[in-house]
């Protein structure tokens, strides 16, 4: 409507310069101009409401978001593993969620870019850490992933995983900070998070990782997507390259539950709810995209 405005100004004044000054015309696109700037500035105030109302909206989930949680996890064991390179915050705010949720957290592994083998030197330091005796790349990135996998499943029978984070392959942290790595609870859910910034492809760890658990025992994880920047309700949502992968796949769909807007109030509820339904061995995918089953799990 701006652009409409200023070339039916450019009109006018074509029109004024001319020999013979129309003033029907005059009037007319005079007119015209009013109406127009009458529905910007309609237009303006309704968009302002609206933008009211979602701000009013989202403070009501943040002030609402631990009384819609509380105890829901109360005394469940959960791990957080997530690629590096994506943003803090939002993983901040769902550790948050979780322990306010009554969660025991078990800290938070993060997958770094050695993990991609991409150096001579990654694999004679994997081999080290896991004294491992095979030179084959695909066999040491199996045994970097049941590395991991066994000691979330059996960590009392299994490895720590301390070699590969001495090694690099692994950072391990409590409330954001680096920490000695402990040896994981029995029973421990698992929340994987990656998304558009991650320092190294889904298909290089993640994905085959979650293949990997889901064959080892039921139900056990929930895979979010950390978009590249905080994105408001309403706001165009971003890809979720990480959820997309897991719920093209028949196999993980079917055994792992996803969230596609986990940086959102909404997105941390159905965490938290979907983590609950694992105990009872149900999945889901939620959220705002096409491909998701509902905004959040059934009641």
């Amino acid at each position: 409507m701006s652009l409409v405005a200023v070339f039916l100004a450019l009109a006018i004044g074509i029109a004024v310069g001319a020999t013979v000054v129309d003033q029907g015309l005059v009037g007319k696109l005079n007119s015209d101009i009013g109406r127009f700037d009458r529905q910007l500035r309609d237009r303006a105030a309704t968009i302002d409401s609206l933008k009211s109302r979602v701000a009013l909206a989202e403070r009501l989930g943040v002030d609402g978001e631990a009384r819609m949680t509380r105890d829901r996890l109360r005394t469940m064991p959960v791990l957080i593993v997530v690629a590096a390179g994506v943003a803090e915050e939002p993983v901040r705010a769902i550790e948050r969620r979780l322990r306010e949720s009554g969660a025991r957290l078990q800290g938070e592994v993060q997958i770094l870019t050695r993990m991609q083998l991409a150096a001579p030197a990654d694999f004679t330091d994997v081999r080290i850490a896991l004294d491992a005796a095979s030179e084959r790349p695909a066999t040491l990135r199996v045994l970097l992933r049941r590395r991991l996998i066994d000691a979330i499943v059996s960590p009392d029978v299994s490895p720590s995983i301390a070699g590969l984070v001495d090694a690099g392959f692994l950072g391990f942290r409590v409330d954001g900070r680096t920490a000695p790595v402990a040896t994981f609870a029995a029973g421990t859910r698992v929340v994987v998070l990656s998304g558009p910034t991650a320092a190294l492809k889904d298909a290089t760890f993640l994905i085959p990782f979650l293949n990997d658990l889901v064959r080892d025992s039921s139900a056990r994880a929930v895979g979010g997507d950390i978009p590249a920047a905080r994105v408001a309700v309403g706001g165009a949502r971003p890809l979720a390259p990480f959820v997309a992968g897991i719920r093209k796949d028949r196999n993980l769909a079917a055994h792992i539950s996803t969230v596609d807007d986990i940086d959102l109030v909404v997105g941390r509820l159905a965490t938290v709810y979907a983590l609950e339904d694992l105990a009872l061995n149900r999945t889901g995918h939620y959220g705002l995209a096409k491909d998701a089953d509902s905004l959040l799990p059934a009641a």
